[in-house]
């Protein structure tokens, strides 16, 4: 017989990584990486169908570009609760008859940004307790958890039990948030309005200028970026081989055809080739678009780029806990994936001329540690696994009945 209450079942909490593009999910019993949800849907413009989550890209593989995509999420934040709740619906369908997901005596798990309306954090609590009846609620920073994951994986490089700075690059953001004793400084995180969607609709831009019309093929376009765009270490250099039709730079991409192929791949550049594929020719755009990560001025938004944005936080930060803040600098996010990321972040805090920022943005005096954490998509999602094992689990969880008496008051008992 099942248990009265979650805490029956703590084996079975359900945790969500509710990411603006992809939700990554499980349980506390889950072994290996979670499955994932793609965080929209779709409609379809000529039979006015629905598509959720998973579907969509299922639809978009085969080749129907005549959806209309609306993500949940805006800016990072939730923006229409009623397309969520059918994400999340589609998601506990999915667990089967076997882990069919029992709200009344589960705990439901979800991260979030660092810093959360009150208006958006009332909606969730309706959301989790009133239209699915869960009997307890984690509601936590996707930073924090990200930290628990970081502090055990990299327990033999002796990264600090009680300071870190978390480097968050995802979808919507990039996020720069000091963590002390598992406790977000919120006052301290520091955000740019830079992520792979804007980078994404900047590469559809260059691409359907200079070559082919990629206007709403979204999910092509990102494959590309994650396929080809890197962070440049050299960039005045990388421009300059470019200019001289430097192979290295160069490289293709083969669209799919969606009869023959139904997925595009890359491959490198030979101008002798004769072919009859469409083929998207990529050069400086390789490294120009991640580029805005570095300097957003580059495309006139007026916000500090990455090195620049970590000094502002640390800055925030009480003087005291600067060194150790930039001995403990972690990174995660999608965007950690391009390769040169990590490598370009240490060059422009130490300073270096191969790049726009010669002289750094650190302190002379403080030492530079950079972590890069490996699928940087999946490991708050583990953070979070590992946190509700703990034992003090249960002090950081609202229940229904608290819920009900205290209200949206009931999630500022602790600061996660």
């Amino acid at each position: 017989m099942p248990g009265g209450t979650w805490r029956d079942n703590p084996d079975k909490c359900i945790l969500f990584d509710n990411g603006a593009y992809n939700i990554k999910y499980g349980t506390t019993a889950t072994e290996g990486d979670p499955k994932t949800m793609f965080n929209a849907i779709g409609k379809d413009r000529s039979t006015l169908s629905f598509f959720v989550g998973n579907e969509v890209l299922e639809k978009l593989n085969k080749g129907q570009t005549n959806l209309t995509l609306t993500f949940p999420l805006v800016r990072g934040l939730l923006h229409d609760s009623d397309i969520e709740t059918m994400i999340w619906k589609k998601i506990f369908s999915s667990f089967g008859k076997k882990k069919k997901v029992d709200e009344k005596t589960s705990c439901f798990c979800l991260t979030t940004p660092p810093v959360l309306p009150d208006i958006v954090l009332e909606r969730y609590g309706e959301m989790v307790f009133e239209d699915f009846g869960f009997d307890a609620f984690f509601k936590t920073s996707g930073q924090s958890m990200l930290c628990e994951f970081a502090k055990d994986y990299f327990k033999d490089d002796e990264i600090d039990d009680e300071c870190q700075l978390i480097l968050d690059s995802g979808f919507s953001f990039t996020y720069a948030v000091p963590i002390f004793g598992g406790m977000p400084i919120k006052h301290a995180s520091t955000r740019i309005d830079i992520g792979g969607k804007l980078m994404t609709n900047l590469l559809t831009e260059i691409i359907s200028y200079k070559e082919y019309n990629l206007t709403g093929e979204t999910l092509l376009v990102n494959d590309i970026k994650e396929h080809l765009c890197y962070v440049s270490t050299e960039f005045d250099n990388d421009l300059e081989k470019c200019k001289n039709k430097d192979t290295e730079i160069l490289k293709e991409y083969v669209l799919p055809d969606y009869n023959t192929t139904k997925k595009g791949y890359p491959r490198d550049f030979d101008p002798m080739r004769q072919s009859a594929e469409q083929i998207i020719t990529m050069g400086n755009s390789r490294f120009t678009v991640p580029e805005v990560l570095f300097n957003p001025s580059n495309i006139n938004i007026h916000q500090a780029g990455i090195p620049e944005m970590i000094s502002q936080c640390i800055n925030k930060c009480p003087e005291a806990m600067e060194n150790l803040l930039y001995r403990n600098i972690i990174i995660t996010g999608g965007n950690a994936n391009f390769t040169g990321f990590a490598e370009r972040c240490e060059l422009e805090m130490i300073g270096d001329e191969s790049i726009q920022h010669p002289t750094g943005f650190k302190p002379d005096s403080a030492d530079l540690r950079i972590f890069l954490t490996p699928n940087p998509e999946f490991n708050t999602w583990h953070g979070l696994q590992m946190f509700t094992k703990r034992d003090d689990f249960e002090d950081y969880v609202v229940t229904k009945q608290e819920y009900e008496d205290e209200g949206v008051r009931a999630f500022r008992r602790y600061n996660l």
